[in-house]
């Protein structure tokens, strides 16, 4: 057993060095340059553009700065603790980062007016054929014969008319505002699970003021913002299981995974990554002969998946009995990984249609599509046998284009949910295309820089140290690591990468405070825990 831990000690200080690297990567990328959509068009187009770096480096130092001044206060280093307890409690920092978060998303929602738009729009108008009896969408050929995975959300929106009337999109705008609060607040909590230090909550609370691509999301009618606080609330119950030891902290963990992953099927990563940090804890436990507590984790992996899996079971038996049809198996995972290999306009691996394509071309069969799919991927392998450099350029600009992108294609959706909203205010039009959309991206571009920069500063600290990580690290790491993974692999988004990005704030968040703290006492950097 002791030759089992070594195993996965090894495993995971080698994937460590990997997202050590893949981070660095993307700081450096991020300092010369940024990517900016092209507004006003139907694809997601966008372009990278030089940086002004030393306005960038200029207005990080400046946030730098003043995160060493806040340091320095009582408030700051006491973090809402009073005496010895076991959960963090929000101090100031924490509370004005709630109120922050709540008015500012408040504001641009009712500035914007925002309207649904692309799979959103359509989907509203599902719901809408579904009240009044019309399940075409469901037949060959129909949108959720192609993606019924979106099936939760249609039943969620037929809830949502049937309370609050037809298309009221504000209902839906402000579920983001809530889950973008108690997304934020679940970070908070996470932050003193992994660190016990009230500084790093504090920290995290003071750099969270700058994720304005989140803000600027609950704008976006869809189901994604929904899934964050889910998963961050899966993530925090997990953490607590491994601080306590309570079956019933799996139980909330995995009712909250099941969530996340039938608003958002890619939410299936979180479902890994909490198993591998069970199973490490397992193992681990394991070796110090706790069979008890070991036997107890692999439990958890096993409660996980029947919960995660039984809801998604009951969604579509719920659906199949609303209808009176059979659930479709959709488009195959396989033309996902075919489109995730082709380009299109300077986009690596973006949605450009590939995957529905081919099942059409298949006359909507799935094991024909399926085939295609993988003729598609064997094509464009032999292209990339046959150029090295190209491959490496596809999948570099790939990587790039998703994790260098400061706005996770906020502004570029903002936009879009704006376009066709009459009599837009000079404000709104602005924040779109104007001098307020300027100070946004601005201020993304330097909240990405610190960010990347903290979470390599963690992740040096972690990969050089001798120490192994906590389950609570490894959950968390191996949540961002599988994101990377996957997105290189899968269609490329940075809105899918946003959901890992949000995550890494609180190893920002402690690697400042390391930053800080070697500034303040000219020590060396270590891992204090």
């Amino acid at each position: 057993m002791n030759i089992l831990r070594r195993i996965t000690d090894i495993i995971i200080r080698i994937y460590l060095l990997v997202l050590f690297l893949a981070a660095a990567v993307v700081l450096a990328a991020s300092v010369v340059s940024t990517v900016v959509f092209r507004l006003n068009e139907q694809n997601d187009l966008f372009d990278f553009q030089r940086e002004n770096v030393p306005l960038l480096l200029l207005l990080s130092g400046a946030a730098a700065v003043l995160f060493f001044l806040l340091g320095r206060t009582e408030e700051f280093r006491r973090g809402g603790f009073a005496g010895k307890t076991d959960r963090a409690r929000l101090n100031l920092y924490g509370k004005a980062l709630l109120w922050f978060a709540f008015c500012t998303s408040l504001f641009l929602i009712l500035v914007l007016r925002g309207r649904p738009t692309n799979d959103a729009l359509q989907l509203d108008q599902i719901i809408g054929d579904f009240l009044r009896g019309d399940y075409s969408a469901m037949k060959p050929g129909g949108y959720l014969d192609s993606y019924p995975f979106q099936i939760f959300y249609v039943m969620i929106g037929i809830l949502l008319q049937l309370i609050f009337g037809p298309s009221n999109y504000m209902v839906y705008q402000l579920l983001n505002v809530l889950s973008i609060v108690l997304t934020l607040y679940f970070l908070y909590e996470i932050s003193f699970e992994l660190f016990h230090d009230p500084r790093v909550c504090s920290m995290m609370s003071v750099m969270a003021f700058g994720a304005m691509f989140l803000y600027v999301y609950a704008t976006f009618i869809y189901s994604d913002i929904w899934s964050f606080a889910s998963m961050t609330g899966a993530i925090l119950f997990t953490t607590r299981y491994f601080g306590t030891g309570k079956t019933r902290q799996l139980v909330y963990a995995g009712l909250l995974c099941a969530l996340s992953v039938v608003l958002k099927s890619n939410a299936y990563i979180l479902m890994l990554a909490i198993i591998a940090a069970l199973l490490a804890h397992a193992v681990r436990r394991a070796a110090c002969r706790d069979r008890k507590e070991s036997l107890r984790s692999l439990f958890g992996v096993v409660l996980l998946l029947v919960l995660v899996r039984g809801s998604v079971l009951c969604v579509d038996a719920c659906a199949e009995r609303m209808t009176g049809m059979r659930l479709p198996k959709g488009v195959p995972a396989s033309t996902y990984f075919a489109m995730g290999m082709e380009e299109m306009e300077g986009k690596y691996g973006w949605y450009d249609g590939t995957n529905v394509g081919l099942y059409h071309n298949a006359d909507n069969q799935y094991d024909a599509a399926d085939r295609l799919a993988r003729e598609k991927i064997h094509e464009r392998a032999e292209v990339f046998r046959e150029s090295p450099k190209y491959f490496v350029k596809f999948y570099l600009f790939k990587f790039l284009s998703q994790w260098a992108d400061p706005t996770c294609v906020s502004m570029r959706e903002f936009e879009e949910s704006g376009r066709h909203v009459d009599n837009q205010s000079a404000l709104a039009v602005s924040l779109i295309s104007g001098r307020g959309s300027r100070i946004l991206q601005w201020m993304m571009n330097v909240y990405e820089t610190l960010v990347y920069l903290g979470f390599c500063v963690y992740l040096f600290c972690r990969v050089k140290g001798r120490k192994t990580l906590t389950e609570n690290e490894v959950l968390l790491t191996a949540l961002i690591f599988g994101g990377m993974v996957f997105h290189q692999l899968w269609e490329a988004s940075g809105r899918y990468a946003m959901r890992y990005y949000i995550c890494m704030l609180p190893f920002a968040a402690y690697g400042m405070l390391r930053i800080m703290d070697k500034f303040s006492s000219g020590q060396k950097m270590s891992m204090k825990q």
